[in-house]
């Protein structure tokens, strides 16, 4: 075969490779391309799916945080009204009230409250039962500490320094349990500035209470209640103590104890804030001489005695 047509066979068989090699790229290209966007189809849709999922569970989240909330605060409440419940005791199964004694009366002169605690059904006076605030002795030893139970009770005691107290209870000697001196043998003459002294150091002696409190010792506590005083600065209140209300120098609630159960207190009535031109005209500063020495009623007994109680 002539050399010339070899030459051209040869350029013809490499322009027809060529051109196959090109095809085989060409077709290989387009080939990935559509395979890659298959693939990125398919991980964009896989990638919604996961952020679908994802929306999905981060709401089923947010509702379980809800749910978990509103279990939260139910649990909450729950636990709020158990907490009042517990708050509720029931003393008839934790004190024995047909005890001759189901009291004794603890008086912590550093801290100036009064507990008292019922007698439980082994006989140990066990069970926190009541507190009140006091005001006892203003100087050292004024209000001896040790044991002594109630020996007396009055109405109303004409004290040592010509002073009237309602309720009062004797325990040693001439150391009582009373309300806050009043001037006169009268409900509505209280002298305010020593009742606002309560929780204070501030008698001669004595175991000041308001007269809630005091009349509840001379209605509960027999003759024989044991009665303790110490002095113990570190002692927890084993109940909640009670918040106490300023007694009044001027207008209708003047020269009443803010506790007093008595029918004709004005702080029983919600009108009692109210001043008027007749409450200015009260005199509530009147001293009964003729009382002094004397029985006020004649239910009462022993009253009056100048030697006794401060």
């Amino acid at each position: 075969m002539p050399k010339d047509v070899l030459y051209r066979l040869s350029v013809v068989l490499i322009i027809t490779f060529v051109f196959i090699a090109m095809g085989i790229f060409l077709f290989r290209s387009v080939t990935g391309t559509h395979s890659s966007a298959q693939t990125n189809e398919a991980t964009s849709k896989s990638n919604y799916t996961e952020s679908d999922t994802t929306k999905n569970d981060s709401e089923v989240s947010d509702k379980g945080k809800k749910n978990n909330n509103k279990s939260a605060i139910t649990e909450e409440e729950t636990s709020e009204k158990a907490t009042e419940e517990e708050t509720t005791i029931n003393y008839k199964k934790l004190i024995n009230f047909d005890s001759p004694y189901p009291y004794m009366i603890r008086v912590n002169l550093a801290k100036q409250w009064v507990l008292v605690y019922g007698i439980d059904y082994n006989g140990n006076y066990s069970v926190p039962y009541k507190i009140f605030i006091c005001s006892t002795g203003r100087f050292e030893g004024a209000t001896p500490k040790g044991a002594f139970s109630i020996s007396d009770k009055y109405d109303w005691r004409l004290m040592v320094d010509y002073s009237y107290a309602q309720y009062a209870v004797r325990f040693n000697g001439p150391i009582m349990f009373h309300s806050v001196p009043y001037y006169s043998a009268h409900k509505n003459d209280l002298e305010v500035d020593e009742y606002n002294k309560l929780g204070t150091a501030a008698s001669l002696g004595c175991v000041r209470l308001n007269v809630s409190s005091v009349k509840w010792i001379y209605d509960n506590c027999p003759v024989g209640t044991k009665v303790i005083v110490y002095s113990l600065d570190d002692e927890k209140a084993p109940l909640k103590l009670p918040k106490l209300k300023k007694a009044k120098s001027k207008g209708r609630l003047k020269g009443w104890d803010p506790t007093d159960p008595d029918e004709d207190n004005p702080w029983l009535n919600k009108e009692s804030d109210i001043e008027t031109t007749k409450d200015a005209e009260i005199v509530n500063n009147e001293i009964d001489n003729d009382v002094v020495g004397k029985e006020v009623n004649d239910d009462s007994q022993n009253r009056y005695d100048l030697s006794e109680g401060i």
